[in-house]
């Protein structure tokens, strides 16, 4: 079962797959691997996993590691996109996202 976290905007496979992490998170297992299909959304399923880590766990930063700019670009447009499900805006307008273009992080990612 998932948190108390709106799920309606996410697909079964979606759900699936974010309950998956938590129940590995869970049994104090830290890796996980979502394994889904081209064009089911596994950025959407992430974002969303990202957004029910900060509110729920806790977390502080979160590092999304992509192998090619383009997918970088997609990613950070991705974010730029979702909306949060319980107060209906947008993740970016809550949370810094940086899109990494060298080895800098901007200092008001550190804060927090």
């Amino acid at each position: 079962m998932l948190p108390t976290i709106e799920t309606e905007d996410l697909r079964d496979c979606q759900k699936e797959a974010i309950a998956g992490l938590f129940n590995s998170l869970k049994e104090n297992r830290p890796r996980a691997l979502i394994q889904m299909a081209t064009g089911v959304g596994k950025t959407y399923t992430a974002v969303s996993f990202i957004y029910c880590l900060i509110k729920l766990a806790g977390a502080k930063r979160v590092l999304f590691l992509v192998d090619r700019k383009n997918l970088g670009e997609q990613t950070q447009k991705e974010f730029q996109q979702y909306v949060t499900p319980d107060d209906r805006r947008k993740f970016t307008e809550l949370y810094n996202v940086q899109l990494l273009t060298s080895n800098t992080i901007d200092p008001v990612n550190w804060q927090g």
